[in-house]
């Protein structure tokens, strides 16, 4: 059998690429954890129980009642992390502590990376100019609106993809990024950092999900089934520099992985948290902005 594998740079066009095809086109689908809840709620998930696969029961407890899919009748974790930003201290002499210095970088960084993702984006916004998620509120939407707009002739790029190269090869010095690639990207440039921003940052999780049109079920069960081995989902994690909510990977990380401080949350720091998924009108305020700000 052939395996044919896309990469999505965003939730939002993996999920329009399903509602093009009402669920069929793959067998195994790996959305992030607000994306799961809109996908099943709106059919394009198959729902499959993960306890009745073998080695469900070696998901993390923490990980099985989860807000986006209570119980795991739809996926099956697979790796978590945070996202925040990364700079480089031999060229950023400041000390960098928060969104807001994000989004008002100093001359020093140039030209800074973003990701080309809404919610992302809006989010880190809306946490600098203190608004809440999902808002309706006109104040709060053009305070953010506004901080991006001027952020905008600050950056470099708005790619999701290759953004720890553009760290470790130099051709950026500030970015914002997942903290998986941010350790790889301190590996080979260590005088980068990693920011727990003092207004809070995201905890995602990413999942295995078998879409509701999806052709080779078994396969794709027998599949989500083998990534739930331990020692199978450890390659994962020590190759993504990701931590998992399968039992038994945090014994199998790499030395180096435990100690990072992109990958370990500082003691005290409470402010990595989920975030729950907008509705489709609070969305909608969300891309209007992002849009405007891709310009």
């Amino acid at each position: 059998m052939k395996l044919n594998v896309d990469y999505f740079d965003s939730n939002e066009n993996l999920e329009a690429k399903l509602r093009a095809s009402d669920g069929a086109g793959y067998d195994v689908v790996v959305p992030s954890d607000y994306m799961v809840e809109i996908l099943k709620n709106d059919g394009l998930l198959m729902k499959f129980d993960a306890s009745t696969l073998p080695n469900g029961g070696n998901i993390k407890d923490d990980f099985l009642d989860v807000y986006f899919d209570e119980g795991r009748q739809y996926s099956t974790p697979y790796l978590y992390g945070t996202t925040s930003f990364a700079y480089d201290k031999d060229v950023i002499k400041e000390d960098l502590t928060s969104w807001n210095d994000y989004f008002n970088p100093p001359a020093s960084a140039g030209k800074v990376g973003t990701m080309n993702d809404q919610v992302e984006v809006v989010n880190s916004a809306l946490r600098a100019t203190g608004g809440e998620f999902c808002t309706t509120d006109g104040t709060e939407l053009q305070a953010a609106q506004d901080l991006l707009t001027a952020f905008k002739p600050h950056v470099g790029t708005i790619n999701s993809d290759a953004i720890l190269e553009r760290l470790a090869n130099g051709e950026q010095s500030m970015a914002m990024i997942w903290n998986g690639a941010a350790h790889r990207a301190m590996q080979e440039k260590p005088s980068l950092t990693y920011v727990y921003p003092k207004e809070g940052i995201a905890l995602w999780q990413d999942n295995f999900t078998i879409p509701s049109g999806a052709k080779n079920v078994d396969q794709a069960k027998t599949f989500l089934n083998w990534m739930l081995d331990p020692k199978n989902m450890a390659v994962a994690v020590n190759f993504q520099a990701y931590a998992s909510g399968v039992k038994g990977t945090d014994e199998l990380m790499s030395p180096e992985l435990a100690k990072s401080e992109a990958i370990v949350i500082p003691k005290g720091y409470d402010l990595a948290k989920p975030v729950k998924p907008c509705s489709n009108e609070e969305l909608t305020n969300y891309t209007n902005i992002f849009e405007t700000f891709k310009g």
